[in-house]
């Protein structure tokens, strides 16, 4: 009887074993479910945010829409933590999918890299807008880098415009048309930094090139904390390397604010679409969509295979015309397969 219980011990035991790790797998693949689902949006870790104004249309304050303003600057992610839009002065809204500062006077609206609770200045819980500060004054940012980039349309009513770096609530560096004129007394591209600066390095630099009226222009700016360099592009080829493009503009800048959000800032009309803030170049420009060609590739081979065998049975039933036809449809499958 001992001899016959013995090995039914041993089964249960067995089954008990398979079961136990069973579960913990099923357990696990649960787990690894739950996580891919509840995790915020997987972005490269080299985009902060980009905004295409896809609303309905109406007011731009409280829009949280976009992709990324959830930048965590520390760990280099995003946390699903989403900021939205402030209108400053004026009304900017919305309109066909593009943003406008229409109106009289000025017309300014923010939105930070990190949200949802703006601040005025720097707090310590990193769950707020410092999450997402650049901090220039920090280690580990003294050689960050802020690329950002939007098209702007201007009216021929268009006094300044432009967009800008905020250090919280202070607008400090400017990049677009100033509100102050050239030395000629024109208006035209230039560099600001803006008096709310902490550095005491206000002024301008100026481009010597002037804005068109109902043109589309491609602003591309740039602070470089590292090389202590603040740089404006005008259209530039995002194609293609960043140093393929010259600046229109630079100037030197030595400040160590923080970067916490961007600003879009015009006296009476201007249209606004295509906003990128990114940490490199490269970033700057949508790359084409990935096209899914699995299942074509999978008909191509499985033609190919059917074709092979028809092919091999044509050869050995000596069809030579036969056999010759389904050599070319083979040669241009296998053609088809090489250019996906």
């Amino acid at each position: 009887m001992k001899g016959k219980i013995a090995p039914l011990i041993m089964k249960t035991k067995l089954q008990k074993n398979k079961v136990q790790k069973s579960c913990s797998l099923a357990i696990a693949s649960t787990c690894i479910v739950l996580f891919t689902t509840l995790a915020p949006q997987s972005l490269r870790a080299d985009i902060i945010a980009k905004e295409s104004f896809d609303y309905s249309n109406g007011p731009i304050s409280g829009k949280s829409g976009g992709t990324g303003f959830d930048w965590h600057q520390l760990t280099k992610a995003h946390t699903g933590s989403v900021s939205d839009w402030d209108s400053i002065y004026g009304a900017p809204s919305v309109s066909g999918g593009k943003l406008y500062t229409n109106g009289g006077g000025s017309q300014i609206c923010d939105r930070e890299y990190n949200g949802p609770n703006e601040l005025i200045s720097f707090s310590y819980d990193h769950t707020e807008q410092s999450a997402g500060a650049i901090r220039a004054n920090f280690q580990e940012d003294q050689d960050a880098v802020v690329y950002y980039k939007i098209l702007m349309t201007r009216t021929a009513s268009t006094t300044w415009s432009g967009i800008s770096s905020l250090d919280f609530d202070n607008e400090t560096v400017f990049f677009g048309a100033p509100t102050t004129l050239a030395p000629g007394g024109n208006r035209e591209f230039g560099i600001e930094v803006r008096s709310s600066d902490p550095t005491s390095q206000q002024g301008r630099t100026f481009s010597g090139v002037q804005p068109v009226a109902g043109r589309t222009y491609c602003l591309v700016a740039k602070i470089d904390y590292g090389n202590d360099l603040l740089s404006l592009w005008i259209d530039p080829n995002l194609d293609s390397a960043e140093g393929s493009s010259s600046p229109l503009v630079t100037r030197a800048y030595t400040g160590v604010n923080w970067s916490t959000g961007v600003r879009i800032t015009a006296g009476n009309e201007a249209s606004w679409d295509d906003l990128r803030v990114a940490t490199t170049w490269g970033e700057l420009k949508d790359s084409p969509p990935v096209v899914d060609n699995s299942r074509l590739r999978s008909s191509l081979i499985r033609q190919i295979r059917k074709f092979s065998k028809q092919f091999k049975k044509a050869k050995r039933s000596k069809k030579k015309p036969l056999a010759r036809r389904l050599k070319k449809k083979i040669a241009k499958l296998k053609k088809r397969l090489r250019a996906l």
